[in-house]
């Protein structure tokens, strides 16, 4: 499907969900590496879509300062994703142009465009 990112959990049982009334036929450590294994590919998937996206102008909101680095804001696009841009003078809710030069984990890093 190619998200940009999944929430994926090792099973653990729910009492009262119809799925805890099934036997639960794989290991501990079986779950953790299947686990590893789909958050590995996502990684992959994920690191391949944010690199197509640098070069792209967007258009986003001013939200807040980034918590890092210093001088940074943190905008956000119409489908959610983040930016981190150096911006001099600002402020919540503005409208701004940025022109995406990388990213870092699942934000997003630019330029005023």
């Amino acid at each position: 499907v190619m998200f940009d990112t999944v929430f994926s959990f090792k099973y653990s049982e729910r009492p009262g969900a119809p799925a805890a009334r099934l036997d639960d036929d794989v290991s501990v450590d079986g779950k953790k590496r299947r686990l590893a294994a789909l958050m590995a590919v996502q990684d992959e998937v994920w690191a391949d879509i944010a690199q197509q996206q640098v070069g792209q102008v967007w258009d986003t909101v001013v939200e807040e300062p980034a918590r890092r680095p210093d001088g940074h804001w943190r905008l956000r696009t119409a489908s959610n994703r983040k930016v981190v841009v150096p911006l001099t003078a600002t402020m919540p809710g503005q409208r701004q142009r940025v022109r995406v030069t990388g990213w870092q984990n699942t934000s997003f890093l630019g330029e005023p465009a």
